[in-house]
């Protein structure tokens, strides 16, 4: 063998061994890099359960970090499906504040938190044109994690905070002996 051939295999050689080491990483980053995934629930026709004078309409979140690494939420975001006009999809986007649990913006290792959290805007938001709506949380590092879209739950007939429970014109007992 001349001495050509026996530099190109050992050339060969150490290219392998440079693959190999960059798969491994590859693999060790892929491993270790942040694993984030939010559910969300929306009730937009409720106050929060603690705070019935509050605002109404309420999303609780939830974040689950399932990775090694620390992570922590710089902001939270709804988004808003208002159904398909003729030529576009209606959008819009609004900053959420986070009412419950806020301070807890770090989540460790393998750790979750769960916040209630509203509309950051003070302008009347009306659910009823909305069809769905997703949650997206921006990381520190500018990572974007979303939930699924979730579609808005029926106003409920009765209760505390409907409209027609409020204004029904239903007699009880009560008013029936005051008139006889």
């Amino acid at each position: 063998m001349s001495s050509g051939s026996i530099a190109i295999i050992i050339a060969s050689v150490s290219a392998l061994f440079t693959g190999a080491n960059m798969l491994v990483s590859l693999a060790t980053y892929r491993r270790g890099r942040p694993r984030v995934y939010m559910s969300m629930d929306w009730n937009p026709w409720a106050p929060p359960p603690w705070a019935p004078d509050a605002r109404r309409g309420y999303f609780t979140v939830r974040v689950i970090n399932k990775s090694q690494a620390a992570v922590k939420v710089s902001r939270l975001y709804a988004e808003f499906d208002r159904g398909r006009s003729r030529t576009h999809l209606r959008r819009s986007r609004c900053p959420m504040e986070i009412i419950k649990g806020g301070e807890e913006r770090d989540i460790p290792p393998f750790g979750g938190v769960e916040w209630t959290a509203q509309l950051d805007t003070p302008r009347t938001f009306l659910p009823m044109n909305v069809k769905r709506t997703k949650l997206t949380a921006v990381l520190t590092n500018g990572t974007r994690v979303q939930s699924k879209w979730v579609l808005k739950v029926p106003r409920p007939l009765l209760g505390p905070w409907s409209e027609p429970a409020e204004r029904s014109g239903q007699l009880s007992f009560d008013d029936l002996e005051e008139v006889g």
